[in-house]
């Protein structure tokens, strides 16, 4: 994070600086004082640890370096602005007190008050008993937790970001000449490589928007069609074979998946390898991580093909081949797919055992391919504006709220309704390709019956059967392919698969939360959207009506044809049996099943509909929440202004002649529920907006936790503001 320390008054940004700091301008001969507040952190932080000394590294009889922490100190005039005043003070004067001096308990000039990072902050803290005595100014205070990062390129994940310098922005012109007179290290990054001087350094940092069309041509097509701003800088590493580079120690967050992005433009073999290591004491080990294949991963045809030799597809203990491997699971995870033109993002699990500790991070290329590595981070992109419930990886205390973590999307999971709470991610035209659902049927199906089985009778409702991963149907159907068990739940807990889903007569059918045509440009990503932790039970009006509209204008308005960057996250709500009125009254999946010779639950195109064994739970409201920005922008960019979408539909059938008055459910600060604006037409999706504190009020969620609360609570509170 790049902090605004100071500027004196009547100079840019004095509003935004912090109050009781200089700018950058002490002089250094040479280079107009650039680098001087830099080269005073080691005496910032040198004094923390010593009452004594005024000036660091310490010579009594210099007056160099000085140490300012202190009322004492404001003679000193590099380190103070004397334009600087308080509003309380009757003529508005100039004083020599920063505000962090804690002047209600010492005197002025007593050697033994306390120093900033000593106790000073500790005072004016909520539990220091100070809040109330924090000096006044006539200049605007900004929150800490507000990232005021200078140039937008540099700012990370978060206002403090879970890794310095994960997006390698973090310096000004990196080959630049007044830079590296003084240093060519990567900040953050290269002072734990073992070497006596780093042989990974600012050289190979590059603008990847400035690469040419010979020097890499499918990724500059690729910026070109997703609208990039080639203006605006954008360093990635270029690691090439045998080179690796660790970031320096830092504390590993204490929940968060290890995401970063890779561009490989030539993969030829090789893997990238992750490396992790606690530094608490000296017998630490690296620990590696599930290592990047720098090859292509195959197309699906070759993977479902028995006969080809390099198929995943294999007869298994009962005969039955399993193409669910097809879908999201390895080793199809971590191979190459959208990394050969673009950025493609990837996740690894980090141990538990490093988690809140000190660690060091390596990348390592090995083998023939190069590579450029950028946003190295904790923090899923899909979760930029907030975890609403606080989800967490853990089966043991949030079976309820289990957060799972994809490159394609994030979402919580509830093992007691068997779908998502909420499911959140991010689009932009990255994310949109040419891959339909109809490119993922299988070929040639009737050549390839599972072992042991005659060949299938096909009909309108079944196709060939295959195995199910979780053996609570042994024969699942080609008509429920490609959905697939999500393989990141915990290996104890009941699973759900494609069958489990199958229409009724109330004509519920597998409805996406993260939809296939938003994640449409390679097979990996549109495999990924067809893990059923990914849907929620959806009456085919709901799922084709008012949720495909808004789909569509989401992805081909605001997207493709305004280039923007959407936030989305969507969910259901209201799983009670009791059934609101003029809903359906089936609250459960219900299945033709029926019983074979061994006892075992099979589906039956004959049998009668009964309730599915897993207990789904069908919610009888889906909502959705998009927030519409411009690419690359993040939580600063986000105003009072920015216009924000909320809708919630009836998860039923439509109704021919809706009621003007048809009212959405009681919530707690909408106790006699929320009128939209009029419901003429049921299946328009701007008839059934409402106001994002609407529904955290009926859900009990906080949507948009990450953005500052005056912010919130403008634009969560409007349901009608014009949109593109």
């Amino acid at each position: 994070m790049s902090v605004l320390l100071g500027t004196n008054k009547n100079n840019p940004d004095y509003n935004k600086s912090r109050a009781g700091f200089t700018k950058e301008t002490d002089p250094t001969v040479g280079i107009a004082g650039r680098g001087a507040v830099h080269g005073r952190v080691l005496s910032w932080y040198g004094g923390t640890s010593d009452l004594f000394p005024t000036n660091f590294p310490f010579n009594e009889n210099l007056d160099a370096n000085p140490i300012f922490r202190r009322r004492g100190d404001g003679y000193r005039e590099p380190l103070f602005d004397k334009d600087f005043s308080f509003s309380n003070i009757a003529n508005n004067s100039a004083r020599v007190t920063p505000w962090y001096t804690p002047e209600e308990r010492f005197e002025h000039g007593v050697d033994a008050a306390p120093w900033e990072g000593i106790g000073t902050g500790w005072f004016y803290s909520v539990l220091g008993g100070g809040k109330e005595l924090r000096p006044q100014t006539n200049v605007e205070r900004i929150p800490v937790d507000f990232d005021n990062t200078y140039d937008a390129r540099m700012r990370g994940d978060a206002a403090v970001p879970t890794l310095f310098n994960g997006n390698f922005d973090a310096v000004f012109n990196p080959q630049g000449g007044n830079r590296t007179i003084f240093s060519n290290a990567i900040p953050g990054w290269s002072f734990h490589n073992g070497e006596t001087s780093a042989s990974v350094t600012t050289n190979n940092l590059v603008d990847v928007n400035q690469l040419s069309a010979s020097d890499a041509p499918a990724l500059h097509a690729e910026l070109d069609r997703i609208g990039v701003d080639r203006t605006k800088p954008n360093y990635a590493l270029k690691l090439e074979s045998g080179k690796s580079i660790t970031h320096n120690r830092f504390v590993v967050p204490e929940s968060g998946t290890l995401r970063f992005n890779l561009h490989v433009p030539n993969p030829s073999g090789g893997q990238l390898k992750v490396s992790i290591k606690g530094t608490e004491s000296t017998t630490e080990e690296w620990q590696d991580l599930t290592p990047i294949e720098l090859t292509r991963a195959a197309n699906p045809d070759t993977l479902i093909n028995p006969l080809d030799p390099n198929s995943l597809a294999r007869p298994n203990a009962v005969g039955y081949y399993d193409y669910n491997v097809v879908g999201y699971s390895d080793p199809y995870t971590n191979k190459l797919a959208y990394a050969e033109q673009g950025f493609e993002t990837f996740h690894l699990k980090i141990p538990d055992n490093l988690r809140d500790k000190p660690a060091l991070l390596q990348f390592k290329v090995e083998g023939g391919s190069e590579v450029y590595l950028d946003d190295v981070f904790f923090n899923s992109v899909h979760l930029k504006l907030g975890n609403p419930t606080f989800a967490r990886p853990s089966e043991d205390t949030h079976r309820e709220n289990y957060l799972i973590e994809k490159p394609q999307y994030s979402l919580s999971y509830n093992d007691a309704t068997k779908g998502p709470n909420w499911v959140s991610w991010q689009l932009n035209k990255s994310w949109l390709g040419t891959i339909g659902q109809g490119d993922l049927k299988l070929k040639d199906r009737n050549k390839y019956p599972p072992v042991g089985f005659p060949p299938p009778i096909l009909d309108s409702g079944s196709g060939m059967t295959l195995t199910s991963p979780d053996s609570s149907y042994p024969p699942g159907y080609f008509v429920d392919y490609p959905w697939s068990v999500d393989p990141t739940l915990p290996d104890t807990w009941v699973k759900t698969q494609g069958p489990d889903y199958r229409r009724n007569q109330r004509n519920f059918e597998r409805g996406h939360m993260t939809a296939a045509a938003e994640r449409s440009r390679t097979y990996k990503d549109i495999y990924s959207t067809f893990l059923t932790t990914n849907l929620l039970p959806q009456h085919e009006d709901n799922n084709g009506g008012m949720w495909a509209q808004l789909e569509d204008y989401g992805r081909n308005q605001l997207v493709k044809d305004n280039n923007r960057e959407l936030y989305i996250i969507a969910g259901g709500f209201d799983y009670s049996p009791a059934v609101p009125p003029g809903h359906s009254d089936l609250r459960e999946i219900n299945n033709k099943i029926s019983t074979n010779t061994q006892g075992r639950v099979i589906l039956d195109s004959n049998g009668t509909l009964t309730p599915n064994p897993k207990t789904i739970g069908i919610p009888n409201y889906t909502w959705k929440i998009i927030v519409p920005l411009e690419p690359g922008q993040g939580i600063a960019d986000v105003t009072a202004n920015t216009q924000v979408i909320a809708v919630i539909t009836p998860n039923r059938r439509s109704r021919e002649t809706p009621a003007p008055n048809y009212r959405l459910p009681d919530s707690p600060s909408y106790p006699n529920g929320f009128l939209p604006n009029g419901v003429t037409n049921w299946k328009n999706w701007q008839q059934w907006r409402v106001n994002v504190d609407y529904l955290e009020a009926l859900t009990g969620y906080d949507f948009l936790s990450n953005l500052p609360e005056e912010i919130q609570e403008v634009i969560e509170t409007d349901s009608s503001s014009p949109l593109v």
